[in-house]
């Protein structure tokens, strides 16, 4: 809904055909390239930037890409309102704040986060398993896991995101990862 609702708006904001045509192939792509489970609150962010100034739609979408995706929906929202209040000051400053390009923004996203990617945390968490074990592991994702050992992780927890104890995860990573 958020996707027609942001569009029918954009149309009202004097776009040129070339605009209309960016917009209409960005904005249904962008909303799908999000997270299903977080599609609904990270669209209603979209929203609000597309209200402010539709300009600012693919520098915020570049920021997604460089780790906003990664925020909880209060922690985005936030940081959206910050980047709104930057650009009411700065504009060009605000734009780099969006898109992660500004030391503040990037920091900022540092101090809302939650979550990481996997591959921004492998290198350490490989050392750490080797100083506290002794023993060299490979770490991949759930997703590059072999098909039967993720069915059957998955299904023990059904299917949804879960987290182990330190024990069972050490227990996880030698199944799945070891070289």
């Amino acid at each position: 809904m958020e996707r027609v609702r942001g569009f029918k708006d954009l149309r009202g904001k004097g776009l040129t055909y070339g605009e209309s045509r960016h917009f209409a192939h960005l904005l249904p792509k962008a909303v799908l390239s999000f997270t299903p489970l977080k599609r609904a609150w990270q669209a209603e962010q979209l929203y609000r930037i597309i209200l402010e100034d539709y300009h600012l739609t693919d520098p915020f979408l570049d920021g997604m890409e460089k780790g906003l995706s990664f925020l909880l929906h209060d922690a985005l929202k936030e940081f959206v309102s910050i980047g709104l209040e930057k650009i009411e000051k700065d504009k060009p400053l605000g734009i780099k704040f969006l898109s992660l390009e500004s030391r503040f923004g990037a920091d900022t996203l540092l101090r809302l986060q939650t979550a990481v990617p996997l591959s921004d945390v492998r290198l350490q968490l490989a050392r750490y398993i080797k100083a506290k074990t002794g023993a060299a592991f490979s770490i991949c994702p759930l997703s590059q896991t072999p098909k039967n050992m993720r069915r059957e992780i998955l299904n023990e927890h059904g299917g949804r995101p879960f987290k182990m104890p330190f024990g069972h995860r050490m227990n996880y990573l030698c199944l799945f990862s070891r070289s």
